[in-house]
């Protein structure tokens, strides 16, 4: 199976969230209610359907497209969700412990808004005139809002707090379950919820900035909850689809991402505020991250007016 035969990474992500956002199960709390309240529809009990070969082919007729080659798809799928299933996001979905935890509810694919204030200093705002350029205003502080949706929230217990945490799907290298040849299969069977290889922190470090504000969302919910009713929103962490692994985000690399995400933001709000800004005044992406460059309206057309370093 290969991209030439129809199939894409993205193809493949969306079934497998599919099957994970309606056939996951949910223990529910151990007792009548839990340890801090919840929607009555995160702590509904159901069984997984995750390996249901019915809903599987629900998804299949939905989602596949013409080309692909079926049997190598279904087998990739299958294994993901197989690993998923014996990992700790299925054992935390049945009720069992993880690293002392046990869930009390859960939430797939949870819609969010979120506006962040963002500092500026002083900005000003122009306007060209025969004499110069004439201040209109002057911003101190604007409002960035983004929204987005969570693939997995899972609200859990320990001896001693009630926490909440956001959970991303990645569906990387999938085909190395075919062939083997993946970095992030090579952990497969590792235990713990630490990174266990390179390949795993840097999957962490690529998709940094998309879990802390996932996040800062869950912050916002909490902080909007009494004080009495709030749970700790502790570090997110992916889910690795080829491995069934659920990689947490160690704390300096979160701290980091999140004071990164800040400077992202106001800068967001400083090139879409000001009159004029020269490019000189952003910092330009290494090399190693050019693959970010390819998504920004500065590096789009023929002749684009800013790009990756040493480019």
């Amino acid at each position: 199976m290969g991209r030439e035969r129809g199939e894409t990474p993205s193809q493949m992500g969306l079934m497998v969230h599919r099957i994970l956002e309606i056939g996951i199960g949910n223990s529910g709390p151990t007792g009548e209610e839990p340890t801090r309240p919840l929607p009555e529809t995160w702590t509904r009990q159901s069984t997984s359907r995750l390996l249901d070969e019915v809903l599987i082919d629900e998804v299949f007729e939905e989602l596949l497209p013409k080309g692909v080659d079926e049997d190598a798809t279904r087998e990739i799928v299958r294994t993901m969700l197989e690993r998923i299933e014996a990992g700790p996001v299925g054992i935390l979905s049945r009720g069992e412990e993880f690293e002392g935890n046990r869930v009390e509810g859960l939430r797939t694919e949870y819609p969010f808004t979120i506006s962040n204030a963002v500092e500026l200093g002083t900005l000003e705002r122009n306007r060209w005139t025969p004499d110069g350029l004439e201040a209109l205003a002057r911003i101190d502080t604007a409002t960035v809002d983004m929204d987005g949706s969570i693939d997995l929230i899972l609200c859990s217990v320990s001896e001693s707090n009630s926490t909440v945490r956001a959970v991303d799907l990645k569906t990387e290298q999938a085909r190395s379950i075919l062939d083997g040849n993946g970095r992030l299969i090579k952990t497969l069977g590792k235990t713990g919820s630490a990174p266990a290889s390179k390949a795993e922190t840097e999957m962490l470090l690529h998709h940094r900035l998309q879990l802390a504000l996932y996040h800062r969302a869950l912050e916002r919910m909490e902080s909007q909850r009494p004080q009495n009713e709030r749970r700790e929103v502790v570090r997110p962490a992916i889910l690795v689809g080829v491995t069934g692994r659920l990689v947490e985000y160690p704390a300096e690399m979160f701290d980091s991402a999140q004071s990164e995400l800040d400077t992202v933001l106001q800068t967001a709000a400083r090139m879409a505020l000001t009159t004029e800004s020269p490019l000189s005044e952003f910092e330009r992406r290494p090399a190693e991250e050019a693959q970010i460059c390819r998504t920004c309206p500065f590096n789009q057309g023929a002749i684009p007016i800013c790009g990756p370093q040493d480019e």
